[in-house]
């Protein structure tokens, strides 16, 4: 029975397709949740996809407080810094990719 090598046997050959069930399992990363949480449980939040999708903040730390609202509040700050970071990644992507670009020189008369 023959065994296949691996690249790192030999460099010359070209890189084999990833596996089937290897591109099959990409796709399920956005469908797992992950749950962190702090203060022995006070404190919850849920990533899926790598976005926060849920801030729980018990009602024991905002007393008479609405932790339900504080919770959402939280939840927007978080999103809107991610949606900012992606911007900023875009924007630093965008203008590494036009800097090897001359810009002519604009004359005035």
């Amino acid at each position: 029975m023959a065994t296949e090598r691996s690249n790192f046997d030999d460099p010359g050959r070209p890189a084999a397709d990833p596996p089937q069930d290897a591109i099959v399992t990409r796709g399920w990363f956005p469908a797992i949740e992950h749950v962190g949480s702090a203060g022995g449980g006070l404190v919850k939040v849920t990533v899926r996809g790598g976005e926060v999708t849920a801030v729980l903040i018990d009602q024991r730390l905002v007393g008479d407080g609405d932790a339900e609202e504080l919770s959402e509040l939280v939840l927007t700050a978080l999103r809107l810094a991610n949606e900012a970071q992606k911007m900023s990644g875009m924007m630093r992507e965008t203008a590494l990719s036009t800097e090897s670009y001359p810009v002519p020189n604009a004359r005035t008369s």
